[in-house]
């Protein structure tokens, strides 16, 4: 007997996991010792103290713009610090060799790091000599520190598995829809672990550096798997089974050499990534090119095909490119990531729209009521993290909030989705008037065509033959 699952609960499931992850990002990402100071690029290569934290260990001692010449602790010697120390992708190094020598020194600066006491070696602004400071870091990094751009990879990652969960939910014998959600977990991926390793204060230790760029890597080639296997037989079947496991294969290859040996293993780390994203365009336009004559399968690549090559294309463009031709990315990768959040755009459109995988309006109530738990979770949290309020009354005030802010907000979205204009009563039966009182057989038609157009907006109505056509 064949066991069957609840939509619902697969949804939940989804989101359920979509939430794990990312609190355990963040519960990594506030386990590092931090100094309190935000250190940006300078000129000359060096590291410039942006700004300094109000209630942190450096308030006091360190000054905005200075210069961090190196980080020392006691029983470890000085360590020169400079502006590749804060290389947001290490992906954009040039070679191997250089990649493996940023990983040991993030490690070493990390261990300076994490003692009771760190020797900060500056130069104030407009002064000529430097001074040493003694710095006490906090253990714990705290909660407000994290930049907006950490938030926005997480956010991109839980959109990801958790729309991919939504429609496999639905249609999860779906082979289109399989692929779809395998994209959405590699999204998830390589979201929430740019999020943790690119919004570090100055350094990680090895051990989680390596880790998180590897499952960086392992995601980026996961999403672009599923979403090439996806436009390969979605709409129409461009290719066999066959060609399906051969892309599957060929990103595996480079999956596993990275997890075998990194960085070594895979001399050239952008050129997987940048062939995913052409094979990806490739299909889409193919796609195109296939069901040119089909109305129906090229308004669905009209929003979701389109969706994808600004989606993938975007991110392409401004980040992988830059990074394969040995410049920097022209857009912070965190930020680059809200590209992708475009194709779900155009997932959820396309289904409201044109019935994209062949969901119907009802999907959206599943969504809703997900997207209903996390703003109670989220408003939740932050009342309590924020407020510093009681979990009784914060979670009276997010209950309160999500009845009179999210319910009507979703029915109103519920409604533009599905196209669904209100339409009075009196339209209604001025419509269903025409069709009963036209005395032609033309008229008929015509005011039959008006009234299913105002009802249901469809892509077209194409006349059927009756029992007198068939008589």
């Amino acid at each position: 007997m064949k066991q069957t699952y609840s939509p619902t609960l697969l949804a939940a499931s989804a989101l359920a996991l979509g939430l794990a992850v990312a609190f355990l990002v963040l519960w990594v990402a506030l386990s590092q010792p931090w100094l309190g100071v935000r250190l940006v690029a300078g000129p000359d290569d060096s590291a410039t103290v942006y700004s300094v934290h109000p209630d942190g260990p450096a308030e006091g001692s360190v000054p905005q713009g200075a210069t961090l010449l190196s980080v020392a602790a006691p029983g470890l010697p000085a360590l020169p610090v400079d502006a590749r120390d804060l290389t947001e992708e290490p992906d954009a190094l040039p070679d191997p060799a250089a990649m493996r020598a940023f990983f040991a020194k993030q490690s070493a600066l990390h261990a300076r790091m994490a003692g009771p006491t760190t020797h900060l070696l500056i130069r104030p602004q407009g002064a000529t000599d430097p001074v040493m400071q003694e710095i006490r870091p906090a253990a714990t990094r705290p909660l407000g520190d994290l930049p907006g751009v950490f938030w926005v990879q997480l956010g991109v990652g839980l959109a990801g598995v958790v729309l991919g969960g939504w429609v496999m939910a639905l249609r999860r014998d779906d082979r289109a829809v399989q692929f779809f959600g395998l994209a959405g977990v590699g999204l998830m991926i390589s979201a929430d672990a740019a999020a943790l390793y690119s919004t570090r204060e100055l350094a990680l230790s090895a051990e989680v550096f390596t880790i998180t760029s590897r499952l960086n890597y392992l995601g980026t080639l996961v999403f672009g798997i599923g979403m090439i296997n996806l436009f390969l037989i979605y709409p129409s079947r461009l290719a066999g089974r066959a060609v399906l496991w051969l892309v599957a294969a060929l990103f595996g290859i480079c999956i596993l050499t990275v997890f075998i040996d990194w960085p070594d293993a895979l001399l050239d780390r952008q050129a997987p990534v940048a062939l995913a994203m052409l094979i990806l365009l490739a299909a889409v336009l193919a796609q195109a090119v296939m069901n040119r004559r089909n109305p129906t399968a090229r308004a669905m690549l009209g929003w979701f095909g389109l969706s994808v090559l600004l989606g993938a294309g975007g991110f392409g463009l401004t980040v992988t490119l830059p990074l394969l031709m040995g410049a920097t990315p022209s857009l912070s990768q965190g930020y680059a990531f809200l590209f992708f959040l475009v194709i779900f755009v155009g997932l959820a459109m396309g289904i409201a729209r044109y019935r994209l995988f062949e969901l119907s309006d009802w999907s959206f109530r599943i969504l809703f009521y997900m997207g209903g738990v996390l703003v109670l979770l989220v408003l939740d949290a932050a009342l309590i993290l924020g407020l510093a309020l009681d979990r009784a009354p914060a979670l009276g005030l997010a209950l309160a909030v999500v009845g009179l802010v999210y319910l009507p907000l979703r029915d109103v979205l519920a409604r533009h989705l599905r196209n669904d204009r209100g339409l009075a009563r009196e339209e209604l039966f001025a419509l269903v008037g025409d069709v009963a009182l036209a005395t032609r057989a033309e008229d008929r038609d015509a005011a039959l065509h008006a009234l299913l157009q105002r009802l249901f907006d469809p892509l077209r109505i194409e006349q059927g033959l009756t029992a007198f056509d068939v008589a």
